[in-house]
């Protein structure tokens, strides 16, 4: 099976993801970015152990947003189910990162540990709401409010700071080489 990077946008009428995203990863090789609600048989794609499925939306610590109405919203469990559904083999990608705010909001419970638990891959995901911006084709993911990239990782049930070493560094030497830059959050 090819290498296909994936990266998904899960939140659509977006402006940050129009003008600061799309952008960045249409030049991209083997990237798809493709809407939430227009999906394709997905059965293709593999990370190769080295590229993470990428989910772009707006999250609140329990859900993403996936339209423009206050009610449009779903569960970790429902996003993965419905990529599940179009045939990933979620196995085939190191980790999920959700390039979106507050996934990780609550370190016990919440939207990056319901993703992991059902892709069955460990889940990166930012404490606190993020600021997003461009360089060139890197785009970078800033926590604000002192907030920290977590990493869950389902096999173990266990939770970690993405900034600590040893358990999340091969997680933190896939994320240099990626268009999607984790930096640590600021005051």
């Amino acid at each position: 099976m090819p290498v296909r990077k994936l990266t998904i946008s899960v939140s659509e009428y977006d402006d940050d993801i129009k003008t600061i995203v799309a952008p960045a990863l249409q030049g991209g090789l083997d990237v798809t970015f493709k809407k939430y609600s227009n999906l394709p048989d997905l059965s293709d794609y593999s990370g190769g152990d080295k590229y993470p499925l990428t989910l772009v939306g707006h999250a609140n610590g329990v859900s993403m947003k996936i339209g423009i109405g206050l009610g449009d919203r779903v569960d970790g469990e429902t996003v993965a189910d419905q990529l599940l559904a179009k045939g990933l083999d979620a196995k085939t990608f190191p980790f999920c990162l959700i390039a979106g705010c507050s996934g990780a909001a609550s370190k016990a419970d919440g939207l990056y540990i319901k993703i992991a638990d059902k892709l069955g891959i460990p889940t990166v995901a930012s404490s606190t709401p993020i600021k997003i911006s461009r360089a060139g084709e890197k785009v970078t993911l800033t926590p604000q409010s002192s907030g920290t990239w977590r990493v869950y990782f389902p096999a173990s049930e266990e939770r970690f700071d993405l900034q600590i070493s040893g358990r999340c560094d091969n997680i933190r030497s896939l994320l240099d080489k990626q268009e999607f830059q984790c930096h640590q959050g600021v005051a």
